[in-house]
């Protein structure tokens, strides 16, 4: 029996950290349970950002819709590229949804180098459950290099990149977007509340 061990491996965005303890690093990102319908599966995945319904004048405790439940999007960068583009959906549906919010919030879009499953976009607001509001990302590295299979899904000049090695208290390599903080954007494109802090964990969002 041994302890946890940081390894890098190579994926579809470069090589990346996982933490890994006696299993093989890769064992725990194949896909959770077959697709019975792949049709309708990928139907019902492009339709997923429709089925998103921010509630105004709520509290969210680091709220975060999935697509890729089952982690289907590690099976191939076909895949994987399918459930990203519909992660992109439900992105900009909630941005949509809060972009009139006078209250102060947190919205990002993170993806799991190593695990379509765990790709998520998340909403967080001040709340009642703990005085974790705002969160700096202190950890992350702003600005950096965009992963070539990414780029097609960064074309917005308002949106900001970030990786970092840390992640579910772990090492690991996952990716960050979010809006440029306010001070960084033009008065045209800078008229909404979020802050220039984000948060790392969040439980689910029915």
């Amino acid at each position: 029996m041994t302890g946890p061990t940081v390894v890098t491996i190579s994926s579809w965005f470069g090589p990346i950290q996982v933490t890994v303890g006696d299993d093989d690093p890769i064992i725990w990102v194949r896909p959770k349970g077959k697709v019975r319908s792949r049709r309708r599966y990928y139907r019902n995945l492009a339709l997923a950002a429709e089925k998103v319904v921010v509630q105004p004048r709520v509290w969210y405790d680091c709220s975060h819709w999935h697509v890729d439940w089952h982690g289907q999007g590690n099976f191939s960068w076909g895949e994987r590229r399918s459930h990203l583009l519909a992660l992109f959906a439900v992105y900009r549906k909630v941005l949509s949804q809060i972009e009139e919010w006078t209250e102060p919030y947190q919205c990002w879009l993170q993806i799991d180098a190593a695990d379509s499953s765990q790709d998520a976009v998340y909403l967080h607001t001040a709340n009642p459950n703990a005085a974790n509001f705002p969160n700096a990302f202190d950890y992350v590295r702003w600005e950096a290099e965009v992963p070539e299979r990414l780029r097609e899904f960064l074309t917005d000049p308002t949106w900001q990149l970030g990786r970092t090695e840390i992640c579910y208290g772990s090492l690991r390599t996952c990716f960050l977007i979010r809006r440029r903080p306010m001070h960084e954007l033009g008065e045209s494109q800078g008229r909404h509340r979020t802050l220039d802090f984000n948060a790392p964990h969040a439980h689910d969002q029915p």
